[in-house]
Formats: structure tokens, C-alpha cells, sequence
């Protein structure tokens, strides 16, 4: 079973490079390609015939892996008779992603630096891998520790452990032994995906309103009703005033159950008059300032985004106890 073709774009002509090679021995045309050999004038017109023929197939294999970006850099740079040879567009190409000249090494180096850390470790490790691949190959002259050196420092804070281990220990590691070490200590820590985003600036896509407390850096809800903590939109009293009439019912005839367990941020929440929360006067006092900020006019009218929301999923499993 065949998997999709790999088509040609800016970030993998390394894999690209390899597979093609294969493809193309395969049919018996990569020493045409490559240059390896050339038309003499003693040759057979037979094996003049041959070359002409594998040089046509080869192209024809070269453009059904070229994505439309590539095929549009192939016919705009070649004529309508190079375009058609195997030899032209491999040398065209090779030449704009592993030629030994300034061009190449410009844009290699380019694509090095512009090199960010945006979500997803497995993404930064595959981009950072094709783009060394181009580095080797443009023969752009930064040895492995530099390398390594600058995308350590493309990494964010969560990898600050993993950073001073390298730079202290494996300071010689090629790049891609510590591409590898990086897989491997994303994998262990749960690292897979970490935003470099500020947590407090942070927001999840849902409709809840999530919080980060700044005393205690856990996450809380906040009712996006009444922005009042503890509780949701759902189980809102002053949405829903018949369930407070209802909780009031219950609550003497449950007495003698287990009480609930306490919320997180749940000091005072009007659930009942005396809420069985656990904190301490300082922590209440604490959540009433916080709320009392967050509801200043002065204070929404310089921070408009002030809805810290959670980027992370896994920060919904954090245990809601107190402070």
C-alpha cells in the first residue's frame, strides 16, 4: 500500500532529494539527470534515442512531485524545451536548494533564522530538521554547536531544564542528536505541545471564562453572566433565581450528607450565606481584592483583554482546592 506523493516545497527538498533519487534509478534515468552521462558524438543513434527518451521521463516524474508553487518556478525559468528535460529541471532546482553559491546559502540561512516555536514541538523539531538539511547542503558555514546554540534559544521557557542540560552537558551534540533529545524529553514531560504565549495572556477558544488566579496561579471560572467566580452560566442564581430557592429547600434536608467539596475562588460566591469553602480570611480577602481589580472601570479601561483564558487543555485538570 502506496501512501500519498511527496510533492516538492520549501522546507523538504532534502526527503524530496532522496526519494527522486530513488525514483529515478529506479527507471534507469538518474545518471541522465544528474549529469553522470552525457551524449558523445560517437553513440549509437539507438542510444542517442535512449538518452533522449529517459532524459523526457524523468522530467515527467520530476513535475508529478512538484507542488503548484514549484511548477510555476520550473516554467517560468526554463524554456518550453529545458522544461521538458529531466537534466534542466533537476539541475534548476538543485541549484536553488543545494548550490554551492550565495544565493542559495542566503535563502538557507534566511529560512534558519525566521525558524519560531509556534505550538507544536513535533513541528518545530521536522522544520528545524529540514532546514539543517538545507543548511548542510547550501554548505553554509555554522558548525553544529552554533546551531544548536540558536534553536535552543528558539525554545520556550518551559524548556529551560532541558536547555541548561544541553549547554552544560551536551554542548558538542550535533543537531541532530539533540533534535532526538528534544523528541524524546517532549515526550516524558508532557511537552508536546506548550504555547509561547504568557499563560496570563493566554485564552482558551470555549465559552467559559477561565481565569489564572496571580496569587496562587491556579485556574478558576468565572460566570460569564455575573463575572462572579465559582461557579458557570448554567448553575448562575441570579440567572436562574428558582435554583437558589430550590438549593435553600435541599440543603436542610441534606444536613446530614457529606458536605460538598470546596471550589477554588469560591469565597464569595452567593451560593448560600455561609459557604462551607475552607479558606482563610486572608485567602477571601485576598479573591475580594482580586475581584474588586477586575471590576474596576479605570482598571478594564487600560487592560481590555483582561480575560486571562487558558490556552493549555491540561490546565482543566488542576486540582480546585485553595490557595
Amino acid at each position: 500500500m502506496t501512501g500519498p506523493p511527496l510533492y516538492l516545497t520549501d522546507t523538504n527538498y532534502g526527503p524530496w532529494a532522496f526519494l527522486m533519487k530513488s525514483k529515478l534509478d529506479k527507471i534507469g534515468a538518474w545518471q541522465v539527470v544528474t549529469g553522470e552521462k552525457r551524449l558523445k558524438e560517437e553513440d549509437k543513434p539507438d542510444d542517442k534515442v535512449e538518452y533522449f527518451r529517459r532524459d523526457r521521463v524523468a522530467s515527467n516524474e520530476l513535475v508529478e512531485h512538484l507542488d503548484s508553487n514549484h511548477l510555476g518556478y520550473v516554467s517560468q525559468s526554463l524554456s518550453e524545451t529545458e522544461a521538458s528535460s529531466g537534466y534542466s529541471i533537476w539541475r534548476l532546482l538543485k541549484h536553488k536548494y543545494a548550490g554551492d553559491d550565495h544565493i542559495s546559502k542566503d535563502l538557507a540561512l534566511e529560512k534558519f533564522l525566521e525558524l519560531q516555536y509556534i505550538d507544536s514541538t513535533a513541528n518545530f523539531i521536522a522544520e528545524a530538521r529540514a532546514i539543517n538539511h538545507r543548511l548542510v547542503s547550501a554548505k553554509v558555514g555554522l558548525d553544529d554547536q552554533v546551531k544548536t546554540s540558536m534553536l535552543l534559544r528558539k525554545l520556550p521557557s518551559s524548556f529551560q531544564s532541558f536547555r541548561d542540560v544541553i549547554s552544560v552537558g551536551c554542548a558538542n551534540n550535533t543537531v541532530a542528536i539533540m533534535l532526538n533529545r528534544l523528541k524524546k524529553h517532549a515526550a516524558q514531560n508532557h511537552l508536546d505541545r506548550v504555547s509561547m504565549t504568557n499563560p496570563q495572556h493566554a485564552f482558551l477558544a470555549t465559552g467559559e471564562k477561565i481565569y489564572l488566579c496571580p496569587h496562587c496561579k491556579r485556574g478558576f471560572t468565572i460566570c460569564s453572566h455575573c463575572d462572579k467566580a465559582g461557579h458557570t452560566e448554567v448553575n448562575c442564581f441570579e440567572k436562574h433565581p428558582k435554583r437558589r430557592n430550590a438549593l435553600k429547600s435541599n440543603s436542610s434536608a441534606s444536613s446530614s450528607k457529606s458536605k460538598l467539596g470546596a471550589q477554588a475562588h469560591l469565597a464569595f460566591t452567593p451560593v448560600i450565606n455561609t459557604p462551607p469553602h475552607g479558606f482563610t480570611s486572608e485567602q477571601v480577602e485576598s479573591e475580594r481584592n482580586f475581584q474588586a481589580m477586575l471590576a474596576n472601570p479605570e482598571y478594564k479601561r487600560l487592560h481590555p483583554n483582561v480575560e486571562y483564558r487558558l490556552q493549555d487543555q491540561a490546565l482543566w485538570s488542576i486540582s480546585w482546592g485553595g490557595c
